[in-house]
């Protein structure tokens, strides 16, 4: 049951950052998610699993685009698609 409530908030935030991306929404609504993405991935990372790794670097992205750091253009597009990628796994997950 975590896994599928995990995979969508990783679902949501994948949309708000394509909703960022595509200025929809104000670059600070990712500020929560960053925080979600980071603090999932500490706690995972005592694990040592990978995805969780990727997490973290989804969320420091998050940051980036925040504070307003320029960073390539493609980054958030990939970070979009890990998340659209790991939501969907977790929800045909056992559990």
């Amino acid at each position: 049951m975590i896994v599928k409530f995990l995979g969508v908030l990783d679902l949501i935030a994948a949309i708000v950052l394509l909703l960022t991306i595509f200025n929809v929404v104000n670059v600070s609504s990712l500020l929560p998610f960053a925080i979600y993405l980071i603090i999932k991935a500490v706690i995972f990372l005592l694990g040592k699993d990978f995805a969780s790794a990727v997490d973290l670097l989804v969320g420091i992205v998050f940051l980036l685009l925040v504070f307003k750091i320029a960073i390539p253009q493609v980054i958030p597009g990939i970070a979009a698609f890990w998340l659209i990628q790991k939501a969907f796994f977790s929800f045909f997950s056992s559990g």
